[in-house]
């Protein structure tokens, strides 16, 4: 299993609910819940994800004016899917 990072994410009173009581009913950690949800996101913008991605590019936003753009190579990109080993996110 990956070595997992500490990260801050705000959540709606409803979606905290419904995560308890998954949580309660299955016995599967909330953060377990979020973090298949993150590789739900990777997987539907895959196509966003390899070679030089900048953010601004990416389909739910964009950088504010006179920001740097931040890219990711595809060998950069490749090392941390093989060293994380996200399921169902393949490098192209």
């Amino acid at each position: 299993m990956a070595r997992k990072i500490t990260t801050t994410v705000y959540i709606t009173e409803a979606q905290q609910m419904i995560l308890k009581e998954l949580n309660r009913r299955t016995k599967v950690p909330v953060a377990e819940f979020i973090r298949q949800g993150i590789d739900l996101v990777f997987e539907r913008y895959e196509e966003f994800i390899p070679g030089q991605l900048e953010l601004k590019d990416l389909p739910f936003g964009s950088s504010p004016e006179g920001s740097q753009n931040i890219a990711i190579s595809n060998d950069t990109l490749d090392t941390m899917l093989i060293n994380e080993n996200i399921k169902g996110v393949t490098a192209k």
